[in-house]
């Protein structure tokens, strides 16, 4: 089947990471954190006068009435105002099962177990749009970057529905577009620890193209002779104070 190009615009591209600080304080609590980035664990409400916390026996953080004996490694650091264990510059092999166990008198009184999974981020999304020779549209969304990815589509701001499908569903990475579909289609993927986005306005004619060019270019003409205006109005009004402040000293 033949095929040919179709007309695309990007629209936007958008991607955030996950900040929130990760609840810790159940057992089998599971955490994400970002490839290269860094993470806030909540361990605990109270903090203990001892505790370890480790991971495959080898002890992250020794923690000894009010001051740490043993940090490993030096991207680990303990905030006990609000129970939190902080990661920076995470790598893949800090993912796995972490524990911790309290102390009384030396001896344990119990713990808990949580999971970090670690993840690479979403990267910049390329979108390809091509029309088949019967009309129908095929388009292709892509991630260099990321684990566990998971696509969304929408049309015209709206979420796509499967029947406006001829192949695949609206959580596919590739999909083919009935035949007159038109308007701003954007993919959104995400996973775990971050979300981006790219979109094209398929379909659109030349006069479109332009009507939005000319608005946009109309817009910025307003904003800029509205800004221009108040400058130069606030200026009139300064050189009119002065000229009536030498008036009185006169």
């Amino acid at each position: 089947m033949r095929a040919t190009a179709g007309l695309v615009i990007l629209l936007f591209t958008v991607s955030q990471g996950v900040s929130e600080p990760c609840d810790g304080r159940k057992e089998g609590a599971q955490c994400y954190g970002q490839l290269d980035g860094e993470i806030e664990i909540k361990l605990m409400d109270i903090v203990p006068n001892y505790f370890n916390w480790d991971k495959d026996r080898d002890v992250h953080y020794k923690w000894r009435n009010g001051t740490f004996r043993y940090l490993h490694p030096l991207r680990f650091s303990f905030t006990p105002s609000n129970g939190t264990i902080k990661m920076v510059n995470l790598k893949r092999t800090d993912g796995g099962i972490y524990t911790l166990t309290i102390f009384e008198n030396e001896v344990s009184i119990g713990g808990r177990r949580m999971q970090l999974f670690i993840e690479a981020p979403v990267a910049t999304i390329h979108l390809v749009s091509m029309t088949l020779s019967n009309g129908e549209q095929l388009v292709y969304c892509s991630s260099k970057r990321g684990d566990n990815l998971h696509y969304r589509w929408s049309l015209n701001q709206k979420p796509l529905l499967d029947t406006d499908l001829v192949h695949g569903h609206v959580q596919a990475s590739n999909i083919t577009l009935k035949r007159h579909i038109s308007g701003q289609l954007v993919c959104s993927v995400r996973n775990n620890v971050s979300e981006n986005q790219e979109g094209v306005c398929l379909s659109c004619d030349l006069g479109m193209i332009i009507r939005t060019s000319v608005l946009s270019v109309i817009i910025l003409t307003v904003i800029t002779v509205v800004i221009y205006t108040l400058k130069r109005s606030n200026k009139t009004h300064e050189v009119t104070e002065n000229l009536e402040l030498i008036d009185v000293n006169t």
